[in-house]
């Protein structure tokens, strides 16, 4: 029941419970397992996820739903492991606890790497019509009035550059990240950490001959 609310930690204490009192309880195992499953976001939980799908089979290895359900988790977590970053993931992962410590929720997403330098958003679990798939609390934006009342965005914009500039928005939000850069001490700090240190798949910073490989190309 607790599952069906997206209590999942109330779920998993009754399951905790449930195994203490019987520890070849299959179906409170395998209950503990969907209920982490529905948490993947939270760092250690897919791990814990698998751990109780390989003991519900293995307490009943003629069940095949839950077989299949452990591989599928094994395979979900093998392609979220693909590729080894762990200085990058572990500064997204300190954002991330540092945004649901204060307010936001986005349990239905992951983040999935592909490359040192090249990340995608997926679903962690199933979404259904209508759902709120990512809320994140005004506190926790950076807003474009706030960059206006940033001094150097105040200042830009007494000199009329919000119309000159060709990308005004961009232009103030990054003068005022770069304002909280200067700080030593800034709310935003988890967020600049993840910043990029440098822009090595953009055309304009490539190497001479990288820049050869796009001759014939629109660029």
């Amino acid at each position: 029941m607790y599952i069906v609310l997206n209590e999942y930690e109330r779920a998993i204490a009754d399951c905790d419970a449930a195994i203490e009192i019987d520890p070849t309880f299959t179906k409170a195992y395998f209950r503990k397992g969907l209920a982490l499953y529905e948490m993947i976001s939270t760092p250690g939980c897919a791990e814990k996820a698998i751990e109780c799908f390989a003991k519900a089979v293995e307490l009943d290895t003629s069940n095949t739903d839950m077989s299949e359900l452990l591989n599928f988790a094994r395979e979900e977590f093998k392609e979220d492991m693909l590729v080894p970053v762990p200085a990058e993931k572990e500064r997204f992962e300190t954002l991330f606890t540092w945004m649901k410590e204060n307010g936001a929720n986005f349990d239905k997403l992951k983040v999935r790497y592909y490359a040192p330098d090249y990340r995608g958003v997926h679903a962690a679990q199933d979404i259904k019509k209508g759902e709120t798939i990512l809320y994140v609390p005004k506190h926790e934006i950076i807003t474009l009035e706030m960059a206006f009342a940033s001094p150097i965005g105040n200042l830009m914009f007494a000199r009329g550059h919000r119309n000159r500039l060709l990308s005004p928005k961009h232009s103030f939000l990054a003068t005022y990240i770069m304002q909280e850069r200067r700080k030593e001490v800034t709310i935003f700090d988890k967020y600049i950490d993840i910043l990029p240190k440098a822009f090595d798949n953009f055309p304009i910073f490539y190497t001479q001959e990288e820049r050869t490989w796009l001759e014939g190309s629109p660029f």
